[in-house]
């Protein structure tokens, strides 16, 4: 029984992202989600739970916790059971234990989707890192961490904005990502398809590849704060990117996301790993907005930002006082089929100025503010 415990507990994955980046003011509280999942074992099977027993539970951090800190917090705070921290792995959790449902179940945990190659106690814990326990029959593979399969493709990579040159291919590896002009910042989620390979992203960061194996310039600078042995600061020189956080973009920046890169750590043996490149290009052209010279019509010209749905937005001053503001919702569909909006009756008792221009779901103007009586 203890060595096929210890078998399990080899095949744990603790995902984390194995450096802690914090920000010199510390006044403003920090988080870190906690998630225990098992969508293996179901009750009706003998399960004391399935399905999520914490769903991306937010829990407050300090500069130099691990992960092993942050889970006690959270299951301390929902009243939920867990044993084995002392041991550097978890064998229950709300009562459903490892080798329960199978000679070769038990609980394997992710920070940020990646199935790490150490304990709870190895790895420290960052701003918006994503922890999860996740409950496997198999040693892991039913659950996206498998031994034997040494691919280090990804299966996805998803932008919070924009839209691709064309559509996502594991095999294709570059791409060109074109966002609305007042788009700033993006999140990136990709997904490796075995997860016990970790995937990194970097902007601007010179990758090169000798014999099929890749390489980061300056990716030494990281070796301590990746090892997850040694608090650190990331250098903004090199632009590393956390794939749960908002990073800034502009015209002309290349994101790159790895997987498996040669150094990176991870249970299983790497081929060199897989970089896909994505060159941001920025719309130099705002949406438009047009008036008919004869009648107290405005109309919208066609729109080819991603599909959002925009806001019309009327205001009438006098001088620098609002007297009046008018807002309509306004979808893609309406826009691109031609979207015209008869203005005669606004601010029709009031002696002003209107104008009239569109913005955003953030109330971000996406066009320019156009004079229209």
């Amino acid at each position: 029984m203890k060595r096929l415990l210890s078998v399990v507990m080899l095949v744990v994955v603790l995902f984390g992202t194995m450096y802690v980046s914090y920000a010199d003011d510390t006044t403003n509280p920090v988080y870190a989600y906690v998630t225990a999942e098992n969508n293996v074992y179901s009750v009706s099977e003998g399960a004391e739970w399935d399905g999520r027993l914490l769903d991306m539970y937010k829990v407050e951090i300090t500069p130099g916790d691990k992960v092993v800190d942050v889970v006690k917090k959270a299951f301390q705070q929902n009243n939920i059971s867990a044993t084995g921290f002392e041991d550097n792995y978890v064998t229950e959790i709300g009562g459903v234990e490892a080798l329960e449902s199978s000679m070769y179940s038990g609980w394997m945990l992710t920070i940020n989707d990646w199935f790490t190659n150490y304990g709870v106690g190895e790895f420290y814990v960052k701003e918006n890192d994503v922890i999860a326990f996740v409950y496997s029959n198999e040693f892991g593979s039913d659950v996206g961490s498998d031994w034997s399969n040494s691919s280090t493709l990804l299966n996805s990579v998803n932008f919070s904005c924009g839209i691709l040159d064309k559509s996502f291919e594991k095999n294709t590896y570059d791409y060109t990502l074109t966002l609305p002009p007042y788009i700033e910042k993006i999140k990136i989620t990709p997904t490796a398809e075995n997860k016990n390979y970790q995937v990194r992203a970097y902007k601007n960061a010179n990758i090169s590849c000798d014999n099929g194996i890749y390489s980061v310039e300056n990716e030494k600078d990281y070796e301590d704060i990746i090892s997850g042995l040694a608090d650190g600061i990331i250098p903004d020189s090199l632009g590393y990117c956390n794939k749960n956080s908002y990073i800034s973009v502009k015209d002309g920046d290349v994101i790159s996301v790895c997987c498996g890169l040669d150094y990176y750590n991870s249970m299983n043996t790497s081929a060199g790993g897989s970089v896909y490149t994505f060159t941001v290009k920025k719309k130099t052209s705002k949406c438009e907005i047009s008036k008919n010279e004869d009648e107290s019509i405005i109309t919208v010209n066609p729109l080819t930002l991603n599909g959002e749905n925009l806001r019309l937005m009327l205001t009438c001053y006098n001088g620098n006082k609002l007297l009046e503001i008018k807002s309509t919702a306004l979808s893609y569909e309406d826009a691109k089929n031609g979207y015209s909006y008869d203005y005669s009756e606004f601010c029709e008792n009031n002696q002003g100025e209107v104008y009239v221009y569109l913005v955003n779901s953030g109330f971000i103007p996406v066009s320019s503010k156009m004079r229209v009586k």
